[in-house]
């Protein structure tokens, strides 16, 4: 291909490639500055390293147990569990919630609202820290009474997270429905929404 005049027309000129590419990376930097200065501010800001969700739930424990709530309930603190909480089949989570336990649904709010157990409130994995807050109240002079937590069913973890963060926190009576919501559909139990 022969060069002429009108070809070199038709390409962009070199000096303003190197300007665009200069002001690409001007707007660049402008984002990126910003994005960090507007997650430093955040109420809860982003981490900038990947936390596993057991870490982000360790965290979460800790922060609540460093913060003092309101109302004048005491602050809990970090305690060792003593063992792993033990799981129970439905015939004995259905004689545990005949009898007033407190039973905790560990499933995200969005499945929750489709349907939950009778008389379970929200304490999901994914926001513990902000649903345990809202039930401190709650839950606080309960503290010695048994805790039933469940969550999908038996492959889900989040029941198991849930109640070792309980524990933790000082709730000394924790067990787990392993079979959890898939469990307690199939055997045609009443459902209750919000």
């Amino acid at each position: 291909m022969r060069l002429t005049p009108t070809t070199f027309g038709m390409l962009p000129c070199w000096r303003e490639v190197s300007q665009d590419g200069l002001i690409l990376i001007v707007m660049a930097v402008v984002a990126v500055g910003s994005g960090f200065g507007i997650n430093r501010f955040r109420r809860e800001p982003l981490p900038l390293i990947y936390l596993s969700k057991t870490d982000r739930l360790q965290r979460s424990v800790v922060r609540l147990a460093d913060s003092h709530p309101d109302g004048g309930i005491s602050a809990p603190t970090l305690t060792r569990p003593s063992a792993e909480p033990e799981t129970i089949d439905l015939a004995r989570f259905h004689d545990l919630l005949e009898n007033g336990s407190i039973v905790l649904d560990a499933r995200p709010e969005l499945f929750y609202r489709v349907g939950h157990v009778p008389g379970a409130r929200s304490l999901s994995r994914a926001a513990f820290e902000s649903d345990y807050a809202r039930l401190r109240a709650f839950l606080e002079p309960h503290r010695a009474q048994t805790l039933v937590i469940y969550c999908a069913g038996d492959e889900c973890e989040d029941s198991r997270m849930v109640a070792s963060a309980l524990q933790k926190l000082g709730y000394p009576q924790v067990l787990i429905f392993a079979g959890g919501w898939d469990e307690w559909r199939q055997a045609g139990l009443p459902e209750e929404r919000p």
